[in-house]
């Protein structure tokens, strides 16, 4: 039996990113909410056993095309702002699997995002010698593996 179509629409409001499915008249809608937190830096050597640092309330976010001609095209070098960080809020009822990347690394594996033979190479390996493929986080929850 084939797996039921899905159509999928992006949308921007009050500072979140809402992503929604369609699916097929008797599985219904679904919807996964993504933002993005502000926070303070935690620096790299502080103990494992830290608390969490506070949170400073959702980064504003903006529609690129609202603003034509104010971005560079092309693979122009970005300016780096260390003095902020984040931490990003997942939210929703029904499964979902996200790649993260921060540039063109994939903030989970480390890998690449144009995946060539070198980084399959890679991957098969770890397959075969039983250590955890996973390049995405998981929404609502992660499942344990038993």
């Amino acid at each position: 039996m084939a797996a039921p179509k899905s159509q999928f629409s992006c949308s921007i409001k009050n500072d979140a990113i809402k992503i929604s499915r369609s699916v097929a008249a008797t599985q219904g809608d679904s919807s996964l909410k993504i933002q993005f937190m502000r926070t303070l830096r935690v620096p790299a050597n502080a103990p494992a056993d830290s608390t969490l640092p506070p949170g400073l309330g959702q980064f504003p976010l903006d529609k690129v095309h609202d603003y034509p001609g104010m971005f560079p095209r092309g693979n122009q070098p970005r300016r780096r702002r260390t003095e902020e960080s984040m931490w990003i809020s997942f939210k929703s009822q029904d499964p979902y699997m996200i790649k993260v990347y921060a540039g063109d690394v994939n903030v989970v594996s480390g890998e690449h995002k144009y995946e060539g033979s070198e980084t399959e190479a890679r991957l098969r390996l770890r397959y075969h010698s039983q250590k955890r493929v996973q390049d995405y986080v998981a929404a609502p929850k992660q499942l344990s593996v038993a």
